[in-house]
């Protein structure tokens, strides 16, 4: 139970800080891809808490006997795991405080 309260309480402050990197002109533009760079950190930690659940579902999400709500929970997980990667990463090359080289790369430009 207590793992579970942890757990909670955890996501509501990863949730909290992403809600608070949103509005870049409340936060500044350097603090805003500074701590979207910190927010990685505790996506990885999310996904280690919940390993058990990712490991188990895996296993037999193809199976019949899997209810279909399991199912649609771990689909939804994964796209919105792989949506934060496509956010992360296109956040890096857009970056203009941290990383403002990375845009040249795609661009052309100086």
């Amino acid at each position: 139970m207590k793992k579970n309260i942890f757990k909670f309480v955890f996501d509501t402050g990863m949730a909290l800080l992403f809600i608070l990197l949103y509005p870049v002109e409340l936060t500044g533009l350097k603090f805003h891809e500074i701590f979207g760079i910190v927010l990685g950190l505790p996506i990885v930690i999310h996904v280690l808490l919940n390993w058990k659940w990712v490991n188990s579902v895996t296993r037999k999400l193809f199976s019949k006997k899997t209810p279909g709500r399991t199912k649609l929970s771990y689909v939804i997980n994964l796209l919105l795991l792989l949506n934060m990667l496509v956010v992360a990463i296109s956040g890096l090359f857009i970056s203009r405080v941290l990383f403002p080289h990375l845009q040249s790369v795609f661009t052309g430009l100086p």
